[in-house]
């Protein structure tokens, strides 16, 4: 497997995760919200 397409599959994978991420932490955020209120 060519390194090149091995970067691009990390590249998606990576972004994949920290979109995830990022869900993770404004679902935490909006209940951090819901419980001050």
């Amino acid at each position: 497997m060519p390194f090149a397409v091995l970067s691009e599959l990390e590249r998606h994978r990576v972004r994949k995760t920290l979109l995830r991420v990022r869900e993770l932490l404004e679902q935490a955020a909006a209940l951090a919200r819901k419980r001050r209120s």
